[in-house]
């Protein structure tokens, strides 16, 4: 799981095959914790990551949410 993803249990994330949509002007990256950890991580020796592929799709154009989407029960409320 991509690990700037994971809730405070260090559940969630993205699965396998996930996506994000970032509309322009939209900042978007790791939280705090996420970096911080990353950062103090020497790396020393490469890693694979077994974890599955996820995509990240950034536009140029500004997005605006249908009723539907802004209502679904697919929608991530906690997401920031």
């Amino acid at each position: 799981k991509y690990d700037a993803k994971r809730g405070e249990n260090g559940s969630g994330g993205f699965v396998p095959g996930g996506a994000s949509l970032h509309s322009i002007m939209t900042p978007h990256g790791p939280d705090a914790a996420s970096y911080d950890a990353n950062v103090k991580n020497p790396c020393d020796e490469p890693t694979k990551f077994e974890g599955g592929l996820a995509f990240m799709f950034e536009s140029s154009a500004m997005c605006k949410l249908s009723q539907y989407a802004l209502n679904c029960e697919q929608r991530e409320r906690d997401y920031a």
